[in-house]
């Protein structure tokens, strides 16, 4: 029996929530509905018979072929996918559809003796295409072995499904299915006899002999086709289910492992087979759905129940394996250490080293990680996984130099690594990303996205590769449009999508897209403040400078940035309202390396309220900061006079501090001009009293 637990690939991730869009949910079961009712049709119109099931069963139809009138037995489930535009699905060389479907089916699905048709039919041309689904399954497996696992352990793992074009369903046109159906139930009917001959012989029904010489895939599906006959027969025979549970955990359907495994532990929970077979079922299904716990540790304490003797490797690397999922890495270290004090196999103790290593790093002890990690690969150099979970640690490190020689050994060691939806490939793309390869890393992300989907850190990196890629050359231009607008689709609320977006537009003057971009990004429950300012310049453009001035007093709430703090500044100006332009000019003081021009716009207002005294403060701030402009001691002057003050008076203390280089602070300017103001009263004052009555 192979090993239950592979080694950890990587650590938690950050996770990004994505919200669908609950419009599309209603467009897609009216697609379903107008699929369902044109593909039944096309099943009429030849004879054949479609029924629905409940949607929830993970596949839509159960079909039933006729032949003059009569059933012909060879019936077969379809899996259907309606859409009105199919061209989006449609790879380049136009002989294929690519269409993502979610992990949890595929490995059901794979498990059914029955056949499985995917059909992708397009309702605006009244047409399907469709591919046997495990046939399909079989030679993913065979390119890469762990093609139905969800490597990533993302929420809703899914896979692309290629469908060709070349098989067509349509009204009076099932050629292309026909043969294929009646091919599949040759094959069922074969293994049937097979069963038959072997029953009838009074032999050992779990005999596998007469299975020799087939293919892997077909000899799995027939033992899994007789051992259901088995526990069919004798549903009280723990055997059967024994080894029921064990072909299904061979072909990694844990679900189907687990039932199995379930029934031969309720019949017979003595023998120590189905001990160490409900051992390496429960962990395996643990680790791929994160839990629970409990599975673990029964786990363990079947392993330990049956060890064949103290120095036994495989029963302390089994239980390590399920103390590095309890994240318990140091019982996970010394189970290692025991595995490989009892000297295993190269090839074992290979493994063992590998995941001490991984046990090790999440302790905090990097180095004697990295000494296990050269310790593996002097056993095994070409174990990729071993070359993975070094490139982890380095990208922990951030040595992402590192990290990406790393990276570059696992996929020369194993090929199919990089189309496996791995997040072993998510982690190279960033490393590539941290070292400035942005193409090569958007390459290595459009090769994840194509195996997982839905793969949420992949298109949230995808997003910022974009994003970078864009602003240094503009043919990604047309990628980056492309990949936001569908981005958008998936999640309305998506602000870093819009964000894209409205620059997007804006380069390349589609100014209709985006108004109506900010149009629908500023009536959200709580839009960025940079999408309101960027509206409000819009609106200002169109005249509507009360609107403006709203969107920016919103902004202004959510973020005082200085874009937004200076255009409310200078609306509130135009329209009048001088004070509160006052106020809004004095937030954009903050962080910018020229005040003058802003002091200018201040010293305006203040001399369109008629408050000169603050008018003077703010000229004489702005020529202390270095204003030179003939203009700055002319609008001094006239304030000045409106004060009352000979300006020379002033404009003299001014100068000596200014030729001094002393500094000048506001508390002296305005202590220098209430005395001026004062003295010129009292003179305006006694000069009254002299004159005449």
């Amino acid at each position: 029996m192979r090993d239950p637990l592979l080694p950890l690939q990587s650590t938690d991730y950050k996770q990004v929530q994505v919200a669908m869009d609950s419009r599309r949910r209603v467009w897609q079961h009216v697609f379903e509905d107008r699929s369902e009712s044109q593909l039944g049709d096309a099943f009429e119109s030849v004879g054949w018979v479609v029924q629905p099931l409940r949607r929830d069963y993970g596949e839509d139809l159960h079909a039933r072929p006729f032949e003059d009138g009569h059933p012909t037995g060879q019936d077969f489930s379809i899996q259907l996918k309606g859409t009105d535009d199919v061209d989006q699905y449609r790879l380049m060389d136009g002989q294929w559809l690519s269409y993502p479907v979610e992990l949890p089916n595929l490995v059901q699905w794979y498990s059914y003796t029955l056949p499985v048709i995917f059909v992708v039919w397009d309702i605006t041309h009244r047409v399907g295409y469709w591919t046997h689904i495990q046939p399909f399954i079989r030679g993913k497996l065979k390119a890469d072995p762990t093609w139905l696992e969800n490597t990533s352990r993302a929420k809703e793992p899914a896979r692309r499904v290629r469908v060709p074009t070349s098989q067509i369903i349509a009204e009076d046109n099932l050629d292309s299915l026909k043969p294929v159906i009646e091919t599949e139930w040759r094959k069922i009917e074969q293994g049937k006899s097979h069963f038959e001959i072997l029953y009838q012989a009074r032999g050992d029904p779990i005999d596998d002999t007469l299975n020799l010489g087939l293919p892997p895939a077909i000899s799995q599906q027939l033992r899994i086709t007789e051992l259901r006959a088995v526990v069919a027969a004798e549903p009280r025979e723990a055997r059967g289910w024994l080894d029921l549970a064990t072909i299904y955990y061979e072909i990694d359907n844990m679900d189907e492992a687990l039932k199995a495994i379930n029934r031969a532990w309720d019949l017979d929970s003595e023998n120590r087979n189905t001990k160490q077979v409900r051992a390496c079922v429960l962990a395996e299904f643990a680790r791929r759905n994160s839990g629970p716990p409990s599975m673990l540790c029964e786990a363990i304490s079947l392993f330990q129940s049956t060890r064949s003797g103290p120095g036994d490797p495989m029963a302390d690397y089994n239980t390590g394996n399920c103390y590095l999922e309890l994240r318990q890495f140091q019982k996970a270290v010394e189970h290692y250490d025991r595995a490989l004090s009892a000297e295993p196999d190269p090839q074992q103790a290979a493994q063992i080293w590998t995941n001490r290593g991984n046990a090790v790093d999440m302790t905090g002890n990097s180095q004697d990680a990295v000494d296990s990690f050269k310790k593996a690969l002097e056993l095994n150099p070409s174990l990729w996984n071993v070359h993975a979970s070094w490139a982890t640690l380095e990208v922990r490190r951030n040595n992402f130099e590192s990290a990406c020689k790393r990276f570059r050994e696992a996929f020369r060691c194993n090929p199919e690594l990089e189309s496996s939806g791995s997040n072993v490939v998510y982690w190279f793309a960033c490393s590539l990303h941290q070292i400035g390869e942005l193409k090569e890393a958007l390459s290595v992300m459009n090769q994840l996205l194509a195996a997982s989907p839905l793969h949420k850190e992949g298109l949230l990196l995808k997003a910022h590769l974009l994003c970078e890629l864009r602003r240094i050359d503009e043919s990604y231009a047309a990628d980056a449009l492309s990949f936001f607008k569908g981005r958008l689709l998936d999640d309305p609320t998506d602000m870093l999508a819009r964000s894209e977006l409205n620059l997007i537009y804006l380069d390349q003057g589609l100014a209709d897209e985006r108004r109506k971009l900010l149009e629908e990004t500023v009536a959200l429950d709580n839009p960025p403040a940079l999408v309101s300012y960027e509206y409000a310049m819009l609106l200002e453009n169109d005249g509507r400078i009360d609107d403006a001035v709203a969107y920016l007093e919103r902004a202004v709430e959510k973020h005082r940035g200085h874009l937004i703090v200076h255009a409310l500044a200078r609306l509130k100006r135009e329209t009048g309202h001088y004070r509160e332009a006052i106020t809004y000019y004095k937030m954009a003081l903050g962080d910018i390396s020229d005040p003058l021009p802003i002091l200018q716009r201040i010293s305006d207002c203040y001399h369109s309220l008629n408050d000169y005294g603050n008018c003077v403060a703010v000229i004489s701030k702005a020529l202390v900061l270095g204003a030179t402009e003939g203009s700055w001691w002319n609008n001094l002057c006239c304030a000045l006079d409106e004060l009352g003050i000979e300006p020379e008076r002033y404009i003299g203390f001014l100068r000596r501090k200014l030729s001094t280089e002393e500094d000048v602070s506001d508390q002296e300017i305005r202590a220098k001009l209430s005395s001026l103001v004062s003295s010129a009263a009292q003179q305006l004052a006694g000069g009254d009293a002299a004159s005449p009555r």
